[in-house]
C-alpha cells in the first residue's frame, strides 16, 4: 500500500485482540505510514479502567446487568457475578491486550511512533 493513502481509519473492537508488542504497535506504525498528514484514526475497545471501577463499586452487578440487557439469554450458570470481570478481560482467550481510554488515545500511539 502506498504512503499517505488514507484520510480516516476506523476500527471498532479489534485492537484488544492483538498482542501489544508484536501486533498492535506494528499495526499502528503501518497506519501512520499509510495515513495522510492530519488524518484521523478512530479506535474503540473495552476500557479496562471503566470495567475495574464498575467491579469495585458493586462486585460486577452492573457489568452483569449490562450484558444481560444486550444479550437477554446470557447466564452465568451459577458462577458468582464477580466472574464477569474474567469474561470481559479474557473473552474466552480472544482478548490479548487490555487498554484504558488514556492509553489508547495518548500513550499507545506515541509508543508506536517512538519505537
Amino acid at each position: 500500500m502506498m504512503d499517505n493513502s488514507f484520510e480516516v481509519v476506523v476500527s471498532q473492537h479489534v485492537i484488544e485482540h492483538l498482542e501489544l508488542e508484536t501486533e498492535l504497535i506494528p499495526l499502528l506504525k503501518e497506519l501512520s505510514r499509510v495515513l495522510k498528514p492530519q488524518a484521523e484514526i478512530w479506535l474503540s475497545c473495552p476500557d479496562m479502567e471503566k470495567i475495574c471501577q464498575s467491579y469495585v463499586m458493586d462486585k460486577g452487578e452492573a457489568l452483569l446487568n449490562d450484558r444481560q440487557s444486550r444479550f437477554p439469554h446470557f447466564n452465568l450458570e451459577g458462577v458468582p457475578r464477580q466472574h464477569m470481570i474474567n469474561i470481559l478481560f479474557t473473552n474466552k482467550g480472544n482478548t490479548k491486550t487490555c487498554l484504558t481510554s488514556s492509553c489508547s488515545t495518548g500513550h499507545l500511539p506515541k509508543a508506536a511512533l517512538d519505537k
